[in-house]
Order: C-alpha cells, then sequence, then structure tokens
C-alpha cells in the first residue's frame, strides 16, 4: 500500500470498512494487484488497483450470472492479464 495507493478516496474508503470490503492481492504478469472485494453484495463486486510508477487504473467489475460467478471472475482475469501500461 504506497502512498500513492492510499491517496485514492475510492481504496482508502473499502480499506477503512472491513466489514464491507475484503482485501486480497495477486500477481499477473508480474504485476501486483490489489482486489477489494464487496462482502455485502448479493452477487460479484469486484474493484482491482494497479499501480505504476505514478499512475494508478482501477478495474472494477460488478455483476449477476445465472451461472455463478465463475464467468465474471475469467472475465475481470482476462481484463487484468491484458492490461499494459503505455
Amino acid at each position: 500500500r504506497g502512498g500513492l495507493l492510499i491517496s485514492d478516496s475510492g481504496y482508502a474508503d473499502r480499506l477503512n470498512s472491513p466489514s464491507l470490503y475484503q482485501e486480497s492481492q495477486v500477481t499477473i504478469n508480474g504485476q501486483s494487484v490489489i482486489i477489494m472485494t464487496d462482502k455485502s453484495a448479493a452477487s460479484f463486486s469486484k474493484v482491482a488497483y494497479l499501480m505504476h510508477g505514478p499512475f494508478l487504473a482501477t478495474v472494477s467489475l460488478t455483476g449477476n450470472d445465472a451461472t455463478g460467478t465463475k464467468p465474471l471472475q475469467t472475465t475481470l482475469n482476462m481484463v487484468l492479464s491484458s492490461w499494459t501500461w503505455l
């Protein structure tokens, strides 16, 4: 949690609400990605934070799939694994 990430109000709000959000960290293509999962959502709701030097990108996916959360997690993973900084 570098200074850049904690200065993001969306991340800070989620971090300060552990009863509502669960933080996890994954490594995708060698890059550390912080994921905040909304524990109160009836379906799938996650926000990913990607940092690169002075830049911060957020990727959010919320949805409800009749077959469950696996297709939504697959979609989020596809977006995150295809992310490149220009």
